[in-house]
């Protein structure tokens, strides 16, 4: 079970200025690097595929779209350790639905976002053999 994750200053940065721009609406990416050792060393920022309507609650990621970052990752040499998502005027705490679909053994990022900037940031991961959702420390380094 991972309880620390490092994600450089850079990738860092660029994280909180995508989800920052995606106010109002919740805006998502995906975590690059070597989910095993838990480096985060680069993202992919995704367009939210949400209905108009919900995108200040829900996100979406367009799985052709997952599937091309996958390939394109994979060939740099990465992997997808995880998936990050802002929660605009919410706590950066998982929703059920956020929950529900977890992938176990990935890294899950939430960011509280409002007009005034980033809030909260709270990573979470699902344990594999039980299905429990546990809180994992983000170390910017």
């Amino acid at each position: 079970m991972i309880d620390t994750v490092s994600i450089s200053k850079r990738t860092y940065a660029a994280i909180m200025l995508h989800l920052k721009n995606a106010y109002p609406y919740e805006g998502c990416g995906i975590l690059l690097g070597n989910k095993h050792s838990g480096m985060v060393e680069s993202i992919s920022s995704i367009d939210n595929s949400a209905e108009e309507e919900r995108k200040t609650s829900h996100y979406l990621i367009d799985p052709i779209e997952l599937y091309k970052l996958e390939n394109e990752a994979e060939s740099r040499g990465m992997a997808v350790a995880g998936f990050y998502h802002s929660h605009p005027d919410k706590a950066a705490i998982l929703s059920k639905e956020d929950k529900q679909y977890m992938i176990p053994g990935m890294l899950y990022v939430v960011v509280s976002t409002g007009r005034y900037g980033i809030g909260e940031i709270k990573g979470y991961m699902k344990d594999e053999p039980d299905g429990k959702v546990y809180g994992v420390s983000i170390w910017e380094v």
